[in-house]
């Protein structure tokens, strides 16, 4: 009707280019959802590796523009690190063979590796609701700070969410134990990321900002993961998305990113 082109990107894409147009800075973004996506911005603020034509290969998948599908995180390793917390990892599976949408093809990772899984069964909204589950078990002493309502939604992750956060703040020990396992999942995956893309000129130290609905947990789950980061000799500083921080919409905001960039006014 208008004979105007249009151009369809991913959230994630969006996201990583207004947090460029208001720092003017390469940098990494990652979004935080039902899933983990990400995108490397230049300086100049371009997409690198874009997966929009993506082959369905996931060894093709470049990792900062879908961390949480292409990201293979070992078993092994993430064994340990749940140890930290006193939990096992394989209760973490459990919770997941327990949802009703569950498939085995789930626990397998990238490629089709048994001995890996993909990191945005961790890292994503719902995943965190996964550690939060898994680091209470049977103790429901958790109920006292929560009311009636709030308490039947804890099995509903769409929601959850926003009520861990409350017990973040509140100090709860369940809570506070899934906000450091989250840090630490979250510092891991970002060694593997960093690590590989080093091979493709990334520089050291680029910014992560971090964006998505469970970002509004950063707070608390920010410094466990930037003190895992700093241990594993990475320079990068993870920062709350500025576009959140601003209460306005990265989607629209990055699109119009990307149609004065069409237009030739950036």
């Amino acid at each position: 009707m208008y004979r105007v082109k249009v151009k369809i990107d991913n959230d994630a894409n969006a996201g990583g280019l207004a947090e460029w147009s208001i720092l003017k800075t390469e940098l990494l973004y990652w979004a935080f959802g039902g899933g983990l996506g990400g995108a490397w911005i230049s300086k100049r603020g371009d997409v690198l590796f874009p997966s929009n034509d993506w082959n369905g290969n996931d060894l093709t998948l470049h990792y900062t523009n879908e961390p949480g599908y292409a990201i293979p995180l070992e078993k092994t390793v993430l064994k340990k690190i749940f140890k930290t917390m006193n939990v096992s990892y394989e209760s973490f599976e459990s919770i997941i063979m327990k949802e009703p949408d569950f498939i085995e093809k789930s626990l397998i990772g990238p490629a089709n590796n048994p001995q890996t899984i993909r990191a945005e069964l961790l890292l994503s909204g719902t995943g965190r609701c996964r550690l939060f589950k898994t680091i209470v078990g049977d103790d429901d002493s958790y109920y006292r700070f929560l009311n009636t309502d709030e308490i039947r939604q804890m099995d509903n992750f769409s929601v959850a969410g926003k009520y861990i956060e409350k017990l973040s703040r509140m100090k709860v020990e369940t809570a506070l134990r899934t906000d450091m396992l989250f840090g630490h999942v979250l510092a891991y995956t970002a060694n593997i990321l960093i690590s590989n893309s080093l091979n493709d000129n990334m520089k050291q130290g680029l910014p992560i900002c971090i964006g998505g609905k469970p970002a509004h947990a950063f707070p608390h789950f920010g410094p466990f993961a930037q003190r895992h980061m700093n241990d594993y000799g990475l320079r990068n500083h993870l920062c709350p998305s500025v576009i959140m921080k601003k209460r306005q919409n990265a989607n629209l905001i990055g699109a119009a990113v990307i149609a004065k960039k069409a237009a030739g006014k950036l």
